[in-house]
């Protein structure tokens, strides 16, 4: 990292600030900042604060990454990596020392995840491949993960799908821990260690907030209680963070935006500094299994009308969530319990069919299992809120049905 400029501030003014001869601009500070806080800044064109229109998953082109370092009256702006063309918001790992971000080498290359120390020296590309990766986000274990985009599958707007991948060691190999359409953006990572992620169906889709574990099994929509402080909300005093979705942030004293310049704004604001690390997680994953398991205990247990209303279901129908083919079929018991073996790491949709062979619900959004996992379900579609009734579902009493498993893979 080289520091570009040093410059001192009254109580709110900054004055000319030039970094590197790539832009000129004039700004305004306020706020009640520690002498020495550091914040990881991404600078986008004045005009231009969220994604690109023609790559809605990337920044503009000529966005920078700065190091701001407030301290006594001063303000140091370092820039990190130069030459790169920052393409999404970066983060800062745990112990404060090191720096994620996604960046590409020139507008004909793609966006690749970096790493450097906070100071910007001991830069290195972790994640190689020649589609756009974004997002990055440090693991409790050490790990990382981020979104790559798959060319291969469209979601439903038509754009390339982005999935979510998790890198173990800076030469392992990314691992793909969602298989869905949809286009999923990392948001952070959550005090239990769960990865919170977006899913955007199509372009006018305002998404779906998302957790899922680090292995990628037990994903399941987000929800928290109203009155909870929202973890990656900008502490009090921060400079500001200009988010493409939640707009600025102000200072709540003087309703003023507290960061401001003339040419450049600021798209994503990161504090460098330590952080407690959540819990790191154990896996069921065990990638010699090419299968998991789904288990409803009442499937009539729904808020769709014509399921919750059916004389009786008969049979569910499991789908291909690619090409929307039949991959197999199963009865369901008396009680509404079903108990599939499914493939892995394979998008499914499932149906609901009742015993005049008519379809009673269909999924929208496909749902998968990691190889070994388990996944269960009170009902289809049923209250998120509803606790399942405290007994053995039939489906269990005996084997599950294998669905698009070859008899070879289907023992254990």
């Amino acid at each position: 990292m080289r520091t570009r400029d040093i410059v001192r501030t009254p109580a709110f003014l900054l004055p000319l600030l030039y970094l590197g001869g790539l832009f000129l601009a004039a700004g305004f500070f306020e706020g009640s900042q520690a002498s020495g806080e550091r914040w990881l800044a991404v600078l986008v064109p004045d005009g231009r604060e969220g994604p690109d229109p023609a790559e809605s998953h990337l920044y503009p082109d000529h966005s920078r990454l700065v190091v701001l370092t407030l301290k006594d009256g001063t303000v140091l702006v370092d820039e990190i990596a130069p030459h790169l063309r920052i393409t999404a918001k970066p983060a800062v790992s745990y112990d404060g020392k090191n720096v994620l971000f996604s960046a590409r080498e020139g507008i004909s290359f793609p966006s690749r995840i970096w790493e450097s120390r906070a100071d910007g020296s001991g830069l290195r590309r972790l994640a190689e491949g020649d589609t756009d990766c974004v997002d990055p986000a440090y693991l409790p274990d050490g790990s990382i993960v981020f979104g790559c985009v798959v060319n291969e599958e469209r979601s439903v707007g038509g754009a390339p799908s982005i999935s979510l991948y998790r890198l173990a060691s800076a030469r392992g190999t990314p691992e793909r821990i969602t298989f869905g359409r949809s286009r999923d953006r990392i948001q952070g990572i959550l005090p239990d260690g769960r990865i919170l992620y977006r899913r955007l169906e199509g372009g006018d889709d305002p998404g779906t907030l998302m957790a899922v574990r680090p292995d990628g099994t037990e994903m399941a929509r987000y929800i928290s209680a109203p009155a909870s402080p929202d973890p990656f909300d900008p502490p009090p005093g921060a400079p500001v963070q200009w988010h493409p979705e939640m707009g600025p942030h102000r200072n709540p004293a003087s309703d003023t935006p507290v960061f401001r310049r003339e040419g450049r704004r600021v798209a994503d604001l990161v504090a460098i500094r330590p952080s407690p690390p959540p819990p790191v997680a154990t896996s069921v994953v065990d990638t010699s299994k090419p299968y998991g398991y789904l288990l409803c205990l009442d499937a009539k247990t729904s808020d769709v009308p014509s399921v919750r209303d059916a004389v009786e279901i008969a049979e569910v129908r499991v789908l291909d969530g690619r090409s929307a083919t039949l991959l197999g079929r199963a009865s369901v018991e008396e009680d509404g319990s079903f108990f599939l073996r499914v493939p892995a790491d394979r998008p499914l949709l499932l149906e609901l069919i009742d015993r005049d062979g008519v379809r009673l619900a269909a999924q929208r959004n496909e749902i998968w299992v990691r190889p070994n996992e388990t996944r269960g379900c009170v009902g289809c579609h049923e209250s998120r809120v509803l606790a399942p009734e405290n007994r053995v579902p039939m489906a269990i009493r005996r084997q599950p049905v294998a669905i698009g498993v070859g008899s070879d893979e289907a023992g254990d």
